[in-house]
């Protein structure tokens, strides 16, 4: 049975200091700090990585932060997509099996766990694999971590290898934000009920469509604030309402709300999260996903705002916070979508690739070539269009000057 979160029973989240933490491929020590207060297995982390640890980089590899090679090396067989595991000690390195380049987690007293899997998910087989990463708002104990609770703990971050001496490149841990959670959600094995989140701010209000025992429409409805730290989670009390027949006039002195009882909404990923409610006392639990209606169609000319993180340029001078206009013509069919970035003096980058949608939320994963030379891989995320507005989180990889960027844009159409 699933617990209701309460003002008592909240998570924490580690929060990075200043919300990034930058991990040095060739450093033995990596990168600490001191988490405040007392730490638990229950406490989360939500995570975006960013960068490439590149080791042995004389004709050596370049990995993502699960270990899978973005990079491959020309001095011996390790392809794109492949990965090595060692094990230890080795020099630092905590006893255990782990993957060459990957990132791993150390607190203090507890233990260290690699923080993204070496699975297909993060690559691993991929002719193209992932550069960057997202963890998103996961417990301590689903990372790895068994039961404990520490005070004041060092928190460290170390990139996986036996000799750091070697060893160029970063990775770059960003602290994640919020994603609305505003949608249809429902369970796809289950096709004949559903949930509406209406996001603001502070709250999510949730209007949840099943049936009773008699088999007839059952509502419920309510706001459900939205806890302020831990995972992604919205709670409290859904209520019940009747009220006069539509068919005739409406006496709103005839309309009666009763609480019925509680509903919890965790956001697991963009796109799925777990519902629990529990309504004169049956307790309810579901796996749902945003409901895919329709794709929507982005096609237009855009004045755009992107603010991105810059980091593992091989020219040190281009990694940074920016913000910078820009102009972005989509060319969207279908699953087809082109996107046309003209970036004042940077020239004009074009990015083509399929697009996929859950709900309103879609993705668009591309190859793009610039008139500069540069070449990479994009991955949009996170996109939402509505008269004439697009929004989405966007990540970059060059495959030749190696910069891998992570941020946002924002587009209107004019008039």
């Amino acid at each position: 049975m699933a617990v209701f979160i309460t003002g008592t029973s909240v998570a924490a989240t580690v929060k990075l200091p200043d919300g990034t933490l930058t991990i040095p491929g060739g450093s033995a020590s990596g990168a600490s700090f001191t988490y405040a207060g007392t730490l638990t297995e229950g406490d989360t982390l939500a995570l975006a990585q960013t960068g490439n640890a590149c080791l042995q980089p004389k004709g050596g590899y370049c990995t993502n932060g699960a270990g899978v090679i973005t990079v491959a090396a020309t001095l011996s067989p390790k392809p794109v997509g492949a990965a090595i595991t060692f094990a230890g000690p080795a020099g630092i390195i905590p006893a255990g099996t782990w993957t060459y380049g990957s990132v791993l987690m150390s607190i203090s007293g507890v233990g260290t766990v690699q923080l993204w899997s070496t699975i297909a998910g993060n690559g691993l087989g991929s002719a193209k694999p992932p550069a960057s990463l997202n963890l998103r708002n996961t417990t301590l104990a689903g990372l790895g971590f068994g039961n404990f609770s520490v005070t004041n703990p060092t928190i460290t971050f170390i990139v996986a290898d036996a000799n750091f001496g070697d060893n160029s490149g970063q990775f770059v841990l960003t602290q994640t934000g919020i994603t609305d959670v505003s949608d249809l959600w429902w369970d796809p094995t289950e096709s004949g009920w559903g949930m509406q989140l209406v996001n603001t701010g502070a709250f999510a209000f949730a209007t949840v469509y099943v049936y009773g025992q008699d088999g007839k429409p059952f509502w419920l409805s309510g706001p459900l604030p939205r806890a302020r730290i831990g995972p992604l989670t919205y709670s409290g009390n859904v209520v019940v309402t009747t009220g006069p027949y539509f068919g005739g006039p409406f006496n709103p002195d005839n309309v009666t709300r009763t609480v019925a009882g509680t509903m919890t909404f965790v956001l697991t990923t963009a796109d799925t999260g777990l519902l629990t409610y529990t309504v004169d006392g049956v307790t309810v639990n579901k796996e749902v996903q945003r409901q895919p209606l329709t794709l929507d169609d982005y096609s237009g000319e855009y004045v755009a705002t992107d603010t991105r993180v810059t980091t593992g340029c091989l020219d040190a001078a281009n990694n940074g916070t920016f913000t910078f206009p820009a102009t972005v013509e989509f060319t969207h069919s279908g699953q087809a979508m082109s996107a046309e970035w003209t970036l004042g003096n940077a020239g004009v980058c074009t990015h083509t690739g399929t697009y996929s949608q859950l709900g309103r939320m879609g993705t668009f994963v591309a190859d793009y070539t610039c008139t500069s030379g540069e070449v990479g891989t994009a991955t949009w995320t996170e996109m939402t269009s509505s008269l004439g507005i697009f929004k989405a989180r966007l990540q970059t990889h060059s495959t030749n000057l190696g910069c891998t960027t992570t941020g946002r844009v924002l587009g209107v159409i004019p008039g």
